[in-house]
C-alpha cells in the first residue's frame, strides 16, 4: 500500500524557515553588491539635492523641474540661448552662454544657489560663442580666453564688410559686478579682413592652435597658427601639426592611461546597441588646464555602412579620477588608485532632452542640459546635483 507524499508548508517547517533564510541572505548580499551603482533619483528629498535652472531671454531662472516644451521654440544651435562651455577660473565656475556672456554661482544661501550673470548683450548680440579657456601665468596676467564669431543668420540688417573686423578672439575678466572685455587680433584686420577664426584648440595653459578660414563666393581657403595668450604673438603652423593636436588616440594605445582605458571599455560594453557597428569618441577634459585630449574606439566596418553610428562621450578628469557622462543618463567613474568602476543614475529628462556637459566641484555636479533635435535646440539650462556620492 502506497503512502501519500505529504509536503509540509514551508512557512511552518524548520526546513522551510532555513530555506527562506538562505534566500533572504542571498538577496541581501546581492543588493549590497549593487550599491556601487547609485541612483540619484532615490536619494531622499530631491528639493534639497537637485536645483534646476532655465535660461530665459537673458536671465537664469530657478524652476522646480523641466517639462517637454515641444519643438515650437527650436532654433539652430549656433544662435539659440544655451550653455556652450564650462570652466573653472579663480576657484569659481563660469558658464558661457550663447548671445549673452558668462554667468557664475556666487554663493549658496538657505540651501539655494545664488546665480550672478555677467552678461553683455550689447557686445555678444549677433555672435555665436563656442568655447573658453582660463589662463593664469603670474601677477595680474590672467583671464578667460573666448572664441566667438559674428553670425549673419541672426543679423537683421544688410551685412557690411566692416562687420568682419570684429575680433574672433577675446579675453574676459570677471569682476564683482561686470565683465571686462579685451579684443585680441592675431591677424591685422586691415591686412586680411575676410579671414576668420573658425576653431580654437587649447594645447596647454598658454597656447592655442587656431584654424582660420577665408570664405569667398567661388572658393574657401584655410590656414593655421599657434597663438600665445600671455605673449600676444602668433606663429604660423602647418595643418599637419594642427591635425596631430586635434587627432584621436586609440584607447588601446600604450599612451592611454590604464584607468581611462578601463573606464572607456566599461562604457563601450554597456552602450553597445544590437545590430549596430559603433565608433566611440571620448573627449577627456582636464579640470585645471581645460585642455581636451581625444580618444577613439573604431567600429569594424566602414563609415558608409547603413548601420554605422558614432557615440560621443564627455569625460571629466580631476585629481580624484575620471568621470564619464553617458547619454543614456549615467555618470561612470573610476577613482585614482582604484580600478573599481561605479556609476550613478542621473535624473531622467523628457524626450529629446539631453545632458551636454558637466563639471564636478565641492561634492556637487553641475550639468548643462538642453532640448535638441538634430542641429536645432529649444529650451536649455543647468542642473546642480548637490552632495553627490562620487
Amino acid at each position: 500500500m502506497c503512502k501519500n507524499r505529504i509536503i509540509k508548508n514551508p512557512h511552518t517547517s524548520p526546513f522551510g524557515i532555513f530555506f527562506l533564510t538562505v534566500i533572504f541572505l542571498f538577496l541581501f548580499i546581492l543588493c549590497t553588491g549593487c550599491k556601487n551603482d547609485k541612483d540619484l533619483t532615490e536619494s531622499g528629498d530631491e528639493s534639497k539635492t537637485q536645483f534646476w535652472y532655465v535660461l530665459n531671454n537673458g536671465t537664469v531662472e530657478e524652476v522646480s523641474g523641466i517639462t517637454d516644451r515641444g519643438a515650437a521654440s527650436l532654433l539652430p544651435w549656433t544662435i539659440q540661448e544655451r550653455i556652450t562651455d564650462i570652466a573653472l577660473y579663480h576657484q569659481n565656475l563660469y558658464f558661457l552662454v550663447n548671445g549673452s556672456g558668462l554667468f557664475t554661482i556666487s554663493s549658496e544661501e538657505d540651501n539655494h544657489f545664488i546665480i550672478k550673470t555677467l552678461y553683455d548683450p550689447g557686445y555678444f548680440e549677433y555672435k555665436t560663442v563656442t568655447s573658453i579657456m582660463p589662463f593664469h601665468i603670474s601677477g595680474n596676467n590672467d583671464g578667460i580666453v573666448c572664441h566667438l564669431y559674428f553670425n549673419s543668420m541672426i543679423f537683421p540688417f544688410p551685412i557690411d564688410d566692416s562687420l568682419y573686423d570684429n575680433a574672433n578672439l577675446i579675453t574676459l575678466t570677471p569682476s564683482e559686478n561686470r565683465l571686462f572685455i579685451e579684443e585680441l587680433y592675431p591677424l591685422t584686420p586691415e591686412q586680411e579682413p575676410h579671414w576668420e577664426i573658425v576653431r580654437m584648440l587649447p594645447v596647454n595653459k598658454d597656447s592655442l592652435y587656431l584654424e582660420w578660414k577665408n570664405s569667398q563666393k567661388s572658393y574657401s581657403e584655410f590656414k593655421y597658427s599657434c597663438y600665445s595668450v600671455t605673449r600676444r604673438n602668433d606663429r604660423e603652423i602647418q595643418w599637419q601639426e594642427f591635425l596631430a593636436a586635434y587627432g584621436f588616440i586609440s584607447i588601446s594605445d600604450k599612451k592611454t592611461p590604464e584607468q581611462l582605458r578601463l573606464l572607456c571599455e566599461r562604457v563601450i560594453r554597456d552602450s553597445l546597441r544590437q545590430k549596430k557597428e559603433t565608433t566611440f569618441h571620448f573627449f577627456v577634459e582636464d579640470k585645471e588646464s581645460h585642455v581636451t585630449t581625444r580618444y577613439i574606439k573604431k567600429a569594424s566596418v566602414p563609415m558608409t555602412d547603413a548601420d554605422f553610428e558614432i557615440i560621443t562621450v564627455k569625460i571629466f578628469k580631476d585629481e580624484k579620477g575620471y568621470y564619464a557622462l553617458v547619454d543614456s543618463g549615467f555618470i561612470y567613474y573610476i577613482k585614482a588608485g582604484n580600478n573599481n568602476i561605479r556609476k550613478i543614475s542621473l535624473p531622467s529628462l523628457p524626450v529629446h532632452f539631453h545632458y551636454t556637459d558637466f563639471f564636478i566641484m565641492n561634492n556637487s555636479v553641475f550639468m548643462a542640459w538642453e532640448e535638441s533635435l538634430f542641429v536645432n535646440v529649444g529650451v536649455a539650462g543647468l542642473l546642480i546635483l548637490k552632495d553627490t556620492p562620487l
